[in-house]
């Protein structure tokens, strides 16, 4: 009877052990809030991903209250021009998310034919993700076509 208690006691004693080490010895990582975006004095956002046999990028920028975007296919510029801050904020608060968001990355390239990578810069932190474009459940293709109206709702 005392064995069967004493074991009961060490479990519970090591449950309740592991609990607390497992909830404070694995620091969590801070995510970007809006508010960091909101006050960023330079930020930087680049979107790649093959879409058939061509190479697709776009990538966006912000210094002084200026934001800017162009869209590359292969490596020709296709459009370039100058948006509205309060938009481009947003946008980027979008890129920050989804790049925050773990997207699976094949263990070899040759398994992936539509690979991505995003990567934001804010201030000298830099949040990126890689994955491809079949797993992601289209999330991707919302960001790019976010992108897409930011940049046609010209400054």
């Amino acid at each position: 009877m005392k064995n069967g208690l004493l074991k009961m006691r060490v479990g519970t004693l090591l449950l309740a052990f592991f609990a607390l080490c497992g909830c404070s010895t694995h620091p969590v990582a801070r995510d970007a809030t809006s508010d960091e975006v909101a006050h960023a004095e330079i930020t930087q956002v680049e979107i790649s991903y093959v879409l058939g046999h061509n190479q697709h990028r776009f990538t966006a920028q912000s210094a002084a209250q200026k934001a800017e975007v162009t869209t590359y296919l292969e490596k020709d510029i296709v459009q370039q021009a100058n948006v509205d801050s309060a938009k481009y904020l947003s946008f980027v608060s979008k890129v920050v998310s989804f790049a925050q968001k773990p997207h699976r990355t094949p263990a070899q390239a040759d398994e992936c034919r539509s690979p991505f990578s995003v990567t934001v810069k804010i201030d000298g932190k830099t949040y990126t993700s890689d994955g491809c474009r079949f797993s992601d459940e289209g999330s991707l293709s919302r960001l790019v076509r976010d992108g897409e109206f930011l940049l046609y709702s010209k400054n």
